[in-house]
């Protein structure tokens, strides 16, 4: 029986390894806001009602750093 792929494996940035320490173990996870927001990217330029990129995130296992990655 296959395996359930999880949230944010096989992402692009799996190819590549942590810029800090070198590491390619990862942990994804998600960005959130504490009463319920949700953290997102919106270019400078784009308008106030078009909404923005949800984010995700990578987080290293070996030394910890976390790096954002807009979702489509």
């Amino acid at each position: 029986m296959a395996q359930k792929k999880k949230r944010g494996e096989g992402h692009p940035a799996d190819a590549y390894p942590c810029p800090v320490c070198g590491g390619t173990d990862f942990t994804w996870g998600r960005t959130f806001g504490y009463g319920g927001w949700v953290v997102a990217f919106k270019a400078y330029d784009s308008r106030w009602y078009r909404s923005g990129k949800r984010t995700e995130a990578r987080e290293c296992n070996n030394c910890g750093n976390i790096l954002l990655f807009t979702t489509s």
